[in-house]
């Protein structure tokens, strides 16, 4: 991933944390001056009046020169800390993060794959959504998807529970995508894991989902990985895991 210009733009204004030293300078001679009249000042009316104004002028320009100084010790610090947010991001691989799930383009996410595996409870939305996608995909490419095991009660009533579904809807639901995937003549395979999130694995990159347990409808953001950072290689064990307790 290439650094932006602009990145540069800020390494090279961490050396002006020390352009305050100036102004205390001054601070410190109009401090000292103020010193010396205040020991040679006697009964002088006048030397107590340019005292007191070197004084005040001093005080004045300490503060602001202390307050840049801390303010600019502080944007090098935040500096340093985006720096470091940019190093983990550009580790983890992701290219992409979106709040709405079903704002990608799937056309789009199968264009330079050959292979999709896919690790959900249903996906009914999504399936609905790119039906006409798929179907041209697998005339090039493979599908597989692991499903979770509809044959296994204690699992099927975690999914109702967890979806706020009544008894039998999720079991419903991943029979219906089982159907849609054979038709596509997709490698379909039944799991006894409890799915935390989505996974879509391409040869490229990877997207994941998580669920959404909120009783009504709402957005649900998911995670582009592109192969070779650590989420996707994270994302690949996971569908591997998945895959090899499948029936």
């Amino acid at each position: 991933m290439k650094k932006s210009d602009s990145n540069y733009g800020l390494f090279e204004a961490k050396p002006r944390v020390f352009l305050g030293i100036g102004e205390i300078l001054i601070a410190l001679i109009l401090i000292g001056a103020s010193i010396l009249l205040q020991y040679y000042q006697g009964d002088n009316w006048w030397v107590n009046l340019v005292t007191a104004v070197l004084t005040t002028i001093a005080s004045i320009v300490g503060v602001a020169a202390v307050w840049e100084l801390l303010s600019k010790i502080k944007f090098a610090q935040f500096i340093v800390n985006l720096v470091d947010i940019s190093s983990n991001i550009k580790k983890s691989g992701i290219i992409e993060y979106t709040n709405n799930f079903k704002s990608l383009k799937w056309e789009n996410e199968l264009k330079y794959t050959k292979t999709l595996k896919i690790a959900f409870v249903y996906g009914r939305t999504w399936r609905e959504q790119n039906r006409e996608v798929l179907e041209e995909f697998v005339k090039k490419g493979a599908i597989e998807i692991a499903l979770p095991d509809y044959n296994n009660e204690n699992l099927m009533r975690g999914y109702d529970e967890r979806f706020n579904f009544e008894s039998g809807e999720t079991r419903k639901r991943v029979m219906e995508a089982e159907k849609f995937f054979n038709d596509l003549k997709a490698k379909v395979c039944l799991n006894n894991k409890t799915f935390l999130s989505s996974y879509y694995l391409m040869e490229d990159h990877a997207i994941m989902a998580p669920f959404n347990h909120l009783k009504e409808k709402g957005y649900v953001p998911a995670i582009k990985a592109e192969k070779g950072g650590a989420l996707y290689d994270f994302i690949e064990k996971e569908i591997e895991s998945i895959f090899s307790e499948n029936k």
